[in-house]
């Protein structure tokens, strides 16, 4: 089967310091923290997908865990920060 989509390590931060949000996402920092840090927020982090042609997937978590961010990545409407595919 096609892959559609294939996002693997996926980081989205929503502000200026993308810099310096990203090394405190590698270095394990927490939401909170990084917004205390930097002003940015963290829309997702770490998050991997991937979706085959034809594949009917569900999304699922708790609310603003990042799955609309993620989401709204596959169209482009949110830039990825970082990603490692």
């Amino acid at each position: 089967m096609t892959v559609a989509v294939d996002f693997k390590n996926v980081d989205i931060v929503f502000g200026a310091d993308q810099a310096g949000s990203l090394a405190l996402i590698d270095q394990g920092a927490t939401r909170a923290e990084i917004l205390e840090k930097t002003g940015n927020v963290l829309g997702c982090a770490g998050a991997s997908l991937t979706i085959h042609e034809g594949e009917i997937s569900v999304l699922m978590g708790l609310s603003g865990s990042g799955k609309s961010t993620l989401l709204r990545a596959v169209n482009r409407l949110n830039v990825v920060s970082h990603v490692t595919t």
